[in-house]
Formats: C-alpha cells, structure tokens, sequence
C-alpha cells in the first residue's frame, strides 16, 4: 500500500523483480507456501520483517539466489541448518527476535559470502562462536542482547564494524 491506497496487480508485476516483501502480514510460520518453487531461485532479496514467525524451516535452501534475507521482528527462536546452504546470502538482518546461543546453525560460517550480520535485540548471552570464523564479515551488530564477554579470537575478524551497544561486556 502507498499512501492509504491499495496497489492492483496490474501495478505490481512480480515477474518483473527479484525482491520480495511480505512483511506486517501477521505470518506465524515462514511464508515459502506463497512463493513458487520455481521462482525461488530468481529471488534476490527477501524481507518478512515484523511478522509473528518462530523458526526459519529447512526450505529456505531452495532460495539458491538469496543475496539479502530479512527477517526482523518476529518470534524467531530457531533457524534450520539448510540455511547455512544459503551460498550467495550476503546480508542477514534477524534482529528483534528470540534467538539464543544455541538458535544459530552450526555450520554458519559455510556462509562464506556473507558480508553483513545483523542479530542485536536477540537473547545471545556468548559472542557466535560462528562468526569467528567469517572473516569477510564487514559489518556485525550484536547489540541489545546479554553477551558479556568477548572472545580474544575475535581478532581472526579484520576489516569490519561491530557494535555491541547495551550488552553486559565488563
């Protein structure tokens, strides 16, 4: 919707973008019923942000194309190990959910494209130990969450930013 009036179809080709946003719709399961199979791989940038989701669910590998993944403001308290088979996902933004230490993939750091990360506002409590091991990220916002230390492997990580504002770091 655009300034209070609602956009026809014919306004909105979706055949002619590869962004897709089905944010504020009130989901509570990941939405990939409303996204054709065949198209997912064409499917650059995806923003379900301000929804009621609680897990990202193993299909999100079929978005082979994935370069930026939004997934803020939800109930998120768990991500599926395909997710790490997101080999072109660049920017993940999850932030304002229910993740904790142990929500994250295992094999995370297969993420080898990925340059920005975005968990603040979450229930981390320890530094992603994933994360060490991801020295292209450029840009990582762990803010707002419960981590009170920060590993000394950190320095692995160069040329990047990270914030971690409103944390418990003594």
């Amino acid at each position: 919707m655009a300034a209070g009036r609602e956009v026809s179809e014919m306004e909105w080709d979706w055949n002619d973008i590869n962004s897709r946003d089905l944010s504020r719709n009130g989901f509570t399961e990941f939405p990939d019923h409303l996204l054709p199979e065949e198209e997912r791989d064409n499917i650059l940038s995806l923003q379900i942000h301000h929804n009621s989701i609680g897990f990202i669910p193993a299909s999100i590998e079929t978005f082979t194309s994935l370069v930026i993944l939004d997934v803020s403001n939800n109930r998120l308290s768990h991500i599926a190990d395909e997710f790490s088979n997101l080999t072109s996902l660049q920017t993940f933004v999850a932030k304002n959910n229910n993740l904790d230490d142990d929500s994250l993939p295992k094999a995370f750091d297969q993420l080898k494209s990925l340059k920005a990360v975005n968990l603040g506002g979450n229930n981390l409590t320890e530094f992603p130990p994933q994360l060490i091991h991801m020295p292209d990220i450029q840009k990582l916002y762990l803010g707002s969450n419960k981590i009170s230390d920060i590993p000394n492997t950190i320095q692995h990580m160069h040329r990047f930013v990270i914030s971690m504002k409103a944390n418990m770091v003594t």
